[in-house]
């Protein structure tokens, strides 16, 4: 199963959505930040393994775009 397939079609607007969300909240915390992206974001994803994976996907583009 591709993960991209499974994404909703507005992905492209709810990774942005997700990246204000992130970088407006302070990033001490990334334990209090995972959470609070996944109850912002988890009526989106019908599964809470898929989130998982789209928010791990996105930090590694972040950590990547930074080095």
């Amino acid at each position: 199963m591709n993960l991209h397939q499974t994404l909703p079609r507005d992905t492209a607007m709810l990774n942005v959505n997700v990246r204000k969300k992130i970088d407006f909240w302070p990033v001490q915390k990334p334990a209090i930040l995972l959470k609070y992206i996944r109850t912002v974001l988890q009526f989106h994803f019908r599964s809470t393994y898929l989130l998982d994976m789209y928010i791990l996907q996105y930090h590694k583009l972040r950590i990547h775009s930074r080095l």
